[in-house]
């Protein structure tokens, strides 16, 4: 029986080629776009799932309280002085902290900039890697030791053995290389997350991170970096909320007031949600919104089948009164039908896998991904396209075939199917849905467009095109060099300005003090930005200056020395620029009000008072989903990270190469790290880019699927409106007033699919660009959007049928009146 259901099936299938084309096309397109979203979604969600009890592991996370204006909800880092008062509280508690830093290593007289990762001792406890080489049993206990990617190890020895080496950190510690361990798969976020791409190299311990740096990661609050994480692993029969409690009860307890103003709690998140920081951070649901896009598209391939084979159901009304007349029963029928569309199904399936083989190793090319696609080794993938195909069948096809072969004989024989209004009213139904899907899809599409054009181009308030910039300014080795090498370009024909900075705009790091009026309390102190600047850097970003004056090199005070260069004393007083916003958060309104007055500061131990001597525009330094905050700038030279340099115009590749040779001649030693502050933008820009190819690509797919639907659609109601076109003409009408009433009557289910699409992609939209501080106006210029919509789909739609009713309208009324 179910051989025959086969045989009928395509014989059925093939007899119907224009059918067959459009539904294959359609339910492709559909099968497609749904296993793309989802094996992409399934990659995300997959990181570090392979390490062992990666249920049990965590990452301590910090809630922003939205009063400081930091400008997200949370971070996946915690002040640094948390793990060790925890473990204290908690002797079982198994937590580890992470502070991932690039620094110069050497090897003999091999010096490479190299990612380090240095962590506590119970790290190991709580990440099980694979030794290759060497012994990993309390490794890092030991002072000075170290362990190396495979990677890494190939990069400083090649082939030789790498246990018992030793590596030299920023020229100050030599360590010991204990062992070797395997390389981490891609879909770990040690080795990439959507918002940096620090590969796991290096280990060594925190002790020797304080070795070779002024950092203190002892019992300071005022740390906070997405690259310093924490990490816990919960005991048998602990549960994240509980573990979560118990984390933020030790916070609360020790963590002083004025930081519970910035960051109100802690909590847990999985370790396999880690490399999402990015969705997490800007409230985007990033992969339930791919999958729902994948989940539309195949709704409107669906929506389509069932279309195309009501319609061609009418035409086989008269073979199931046959059939039942010769002894068929319901359960028959319905099987026949359901076996026809499983089979059209199963082979789109087949060619949505051909298609999907293709553009796998494309996206990931392009969105620097490692997904693979093995549909007939990977039993579990196997099962999801089969039993996806065969669920897509049944709905496709269980109306159509519930609908036949509930029809009596005689009802069936007389064909009157084709005369109800029923069958019409579920079209145009399905039209208005599919339609509808098509036009959500594309004003999101392009509001999400015109957001990202808004922050790509709006004025932020400084320079920032062909502006060129040399990171690590900071590293041993590098920074003894900085004054000759500043000025040496300084004087370079195709330069017009140099800066030093200890950040560059685009840079997502806040850095943030609280500073409050003299005679004041802490308590009332205000969070500000801060920036290490030096003379030149208002003049090479463009910066003008509201009221007062520049730093100079002639007042003593407007240099911040640090204690350690000056033999343990500080400044009496140090002058201080900052932003007008930051003077209006002050009270100090209007800004010359703040010329002269005197802050205090929780920032710098020991530093006495602070005078502000300019107040300069506000510019949005962080640009993005940020809005406005308040800078103060402070000259500091021991922290100038990055050097900024304007080039004269036109010469931004004759400045690059004359900078280069500077650089290789003043500092020979080591590779120089060039960037430019476009590229920092663009870097973040990716992701706003990559989400509106997403919505614009399934909502290109969208209207290509309900199209074709469309046009098959169309040519059945043509034909079997051929006799009324007959009379009409008869009556005089002419071919262009035809035309227009068959164009017509498939233009308004897409009109209505218009009206009940905008409200929904409004509310969407909304909530998208809520997340944004500065957005796109709304009013007359938002309804653009919407009516870009509209007018395209029902103008898609009008050429699409335009071809039947123009085919059909130029017939001779003979020809019309002999159908049948």
């Amino acid at each position: 029986m179910f051989k025959n259901y086969i045989t009928v099936a395509l014989r059925n299938i093939i007899k119907q080629k224009t059918h067959l084309a459009i539904n294959l096309f359609g339910l492709t397109i559909g099968l497609m776009g749904f296993v793309l979203a989802n094996i992409f979604a399934d990659y995300e969600e997959s990181y570090d799932t392979f390490f062992k009890d990666f249920e049990r592991i965590h990452v301590v996370y910090s809630k922003i309280d939205p009063a400081s204006g930091f400008g997200v909800p949370e971070i996946n880092g915690v002040n640094s002085a948390f793990a060790p008062v925890y473990r204290a509280e908690n002797p079982d508690a198994v937590i580890a902290r992470y502070y991932a830093r690039e620094i110069v290593v050497g090897q003999g007289e091999l010096q490479f900039y190299q990612d380090v990762q240095f962590i506590d001792p119970e790290f190991l406890d709580i990440f099980v890697f694979e030794a290759v080489d060497g012994n990993l049993k309390d490794a890092l206990r030991r002072p000075n030791t170290a362990i190396m990617t495979e990677q890494a190890a190939a990069r400083f020895f090649g082939n030789e053995p790498a246990v018992g080496k030793v590596l030299t950190f920023s020229s100050k510690a030599d360590v010991e290389v204990i062992a070797v361990i395997r390389n981490l798969p891609a879909n770990s976020h040690f080795s990439f997350s959507i918002i940096e791409d620090t590969k796991l190299g290096i280990l060594a311990s925190t002790q020797t991170l304080t070795q070779i740096s002024n950092e203190t990661i002892e019992g300071t609050w005022f740390d906070l970096s997405t690259s310093d994480r924490t990490y816990i692993k919960l005991a048998e029969g602990e549960t994240k909320a509980g573990v979560s409690d118990k984390v933020d009860v030790v916070y609360q307890r020790h963590a002083d007031e004025k930081r519970k103003e910035f960051i109100s709690n802690l909590f847990l998140r999985p370790v396999k949600e880690a490399n999402l920081l990015i969705w997490q951070v800007t409230g985007i649901p990033g992969m339930a919104v791919l999958r729902i896009l994948g989940g539309l598209i195949l709704v409107v391939a669906v929506i389509n089948f069932i279309n195309l084979a009501t319609a061609q159901a009418m035409g086989r009304a008269r073979e199931v009164g046959i059939r039942k007349t010769l002894g068929a029963r319901p359960r028959q029928l319905i099987a026949q039908f359901l076996t026809e569309a499983v089979v059209v199904t199963l082979l789109a399936m087949f060619l949505a896998l051909a298609m999907i083989e293709y553009l796998v190793p494309v996206i990931n090319q392009a969105l620097d991904k490692s997904v693979t696609f093995s549909p007939f080794t990977d039993l579990g993938t196997l099962v999801f396209l089969v039993s996806t195909a065969l669920v897509v069948g049944l709905l496709s096809g269980s109306y159509p075939a519930f609908l036949l072969a509930r029809l009596p004989s005689s009802t069936a024989l007389s064909a009157e199917m084709k005369t109800g209004k029923r069958a019409g009213l579920l079209r145009r139904a399905l039209v208005v849905t599919q339609f509808g899907v098509s036009v959500f899809l594309v004003v999101s599409g392009l509001v999400i467009y015109a957001q990202n054009s808004h922050m790509r181009d709006q004025d932020y308030g400084f320079h920032h095109e062909d502006m060129i910039v040399i990171q690590r300014m900071n590293q041993d080795g590098i920074k003894e060099s900085y004054t000759a090498l500043k000025d040496e370009i300084a004087r370079l024909p195709s330069v017009a300005s140099v800066a030093g900075s200890s950040q560059v705009p685009f840079e997502q790091n806040h850095h943030r003090r609280g500073f409050w009026k003299d005679g004041g309390v802490a308590e009332d102190s205000v969070g500000m930005n801060m920036k290490y600047v030096d003379l030149e850097y208002l003049d090479t970003y463009g910066l003008k200056l509201l009221e007062g004056r520049n730093f100079r090199a002639d007042i003593p005070n407007d240099l911040l020395i640090d204690p350690e260069e000056e033999g343990g004393e500080v400044q009496g007083s140090v002058n201080i620029i900052m932003n007008a916003l930051a003077a209006r958060r002050l009270g100090f309104d209007p800004p010359a009000m703040a010329l002269g007055q005197t802050l205090l500061s929780d920032w710098f131990e020991g530093q006495a008072s602070y005078t502000i001597v300019g107040v300069m525009e506000d510019a949005n330094f962080l640009g993005f989903f940020n809005d406005m905050k308040p800078w103060v700038f402070v000259q500091r030279p021991a922290a100038f990270s990055h050097l900024t340099i304007r080039p004269t115009t036109g010469n931004v590749e004759a400045a690059v190469a004359e900078i280069d040779q500077v650089w290789s001649r003043i500092i020979p030693d080591y590779p120089i790290q060039r960037t430019s502050v476009d590229e920092l933008f663009d870097a973040l820009f990716k992701i706003f880019q990559g989400m509106n190819t997403a919505v614009a690509g399934f909502a290109g797919l969208a209207l290509l699927v309900a199209c074709a639907g469309l046009f098959g659609l169309s040519a059945f109601v043509a034909e079997t409106r051929t006799k009324e076109i007959g009379i009409r003409k008869v009556m005089g009408a002419t071919t262009s007033q035809i035309a227009q009433l068959l164009v017509w009557q498939f233009s308004k289910p897409v009109f209505l699919a218009n009206l009940l699409a905008w409200p929904l992609a409004y509310l969407a939209m909304q909530q998208y660009l809520n997340f944004f501080a500065d957005r796109i106006g709304e009013g007359a210029g938002f309804l653009i959007f919407f009516m870009v919509a509209g007018i395209f789909s029902l103008i898609l739609a009008a050429l699409t049928v335009g071809s039947h009713a123009l085919r059909i309208a130029r017939r001779t009324p003979v020809m019309a009146l002999r159908y049948e």
